[in-house]
């Protein structure tokens, strides 16, 4: 991927896939899987907002990857309300993602804010058909 450069072998980047493909192939019900895998993967691509940082009423920075006690002057950001969500979201993971409970609408929406985010970092991403493809996958 041309996120991904690494001139030595990752080990947690490759339990972190290997771990993707295995709960793929179990054919379970994993609804919230492309989620967590999105926000797992902010980690290995230095994206990653540090979650820890929040306080009630702040409000996320998209451009900046963190939260501040002010709208940005950026221009993208989530509202207060939205950033006590994400807060939230930014923990997710593969042992706790059956614990988020979201409709079909809700999750479409979740997606389509983190494939935002990763866009804003890595503008290549702007071609790729990623959001049709996490639809039909787990619809």
């Amino acid at each position: 991927s041309a996120l991904l450069r690494e001139a030595s072998a990752d080990r947690r980047l490759f339990d972190f896939v290997d771990a993707t493909f295995a709960l793929i192939s179990s054919g379970g019900n994993m609804p919230n899987l492309p989620i967590a895998y999105l926000i797992g993967m902010m980690s290995f691509i230095g994206i990653e907002p540090d979650s820890r940082l929040y306080r009630p009423g702040m409000f996320f920075d998209f451009s900046g990857g963190t939260f501040t006690p002010e709208p940005p002057m950026s221009g993208r950001w989530l509202e207060r309300d939205e950033s006590h969500i994400a807060a939230q979201l930014l923990r997710m993971n593969y042992r706790n993602m059956a614990k988020f409970r979201f409709n079909r609408e809700q999750r479409a929406s979740l997606i389509d804010r983190l494939l935002d985010y990763y866009t804003i970092h890595f503008t290549p991403m702007l071609s790729l058909r990623t959001l049709p493809v996490l639809h039909q996958l787990f619809d």
